[in-house]
């Protein structure tokens, strides 16, 4: 299945120690920062459906959704604390310049986060290297 580029948000609009909502296609997409390092996860708690990046607490890799206290790891998805029990899906995310890219929303993908040369750089090669030049 081929690979498409989608360009979203900037790196200097996710603060370190932050989580970010971002739109791609219809899906919200959560973004976190931890110390420079991005992360790319669904922003619906497994739970109940909380916004984790409006009600989500992030301390190092651990995100907690305040609504019930159900705690993820940003890197995997995976449910540290109940009560959920479902993993939050996550997205692999480079990062070129100010641009952030996520792959696997709805099919396969990469978002870019940033629309500078560095951002439309980031998706030609991430293009070649999926698809070939």
């Amino acid at each position: 299945m081929a690979t498409e580029l989608v360009s979203a948000t900037k790196t200097s609009e996710i603060p370190a120690g932050s989580v970010t909502a971002i739109d791609v296609r219809g899906k919200r997409i959560a973004v976190a920062n931890v110390s420079g390092t991005y992360f790319a996860f669904d922003d619906a708690c497994t739970h109940e459906q909380c916004s984790l990046a409006e009600y989500g607490e992030l301390a190092g890799t651990t995100l907690t959704c305040t609504c019930h206290g159900s705690e993820f790891d940003v890197r995997t998805g995976k449910v540290l604390a109940p009560p959920a029990t479902v993993p939050v899906k996550v997205y692999p995310v480079r990062v070129a310049g100010d641009a952030v890219t996520d792959r696997g929303v709805m099919a396969p993908r990469y978002v870019i986060v940033g629309a500078s040369l560095a951002g439309a750089t980031a998706a030609i090669i991430l293009r070649e290297e999926q698809m070939g030049p």
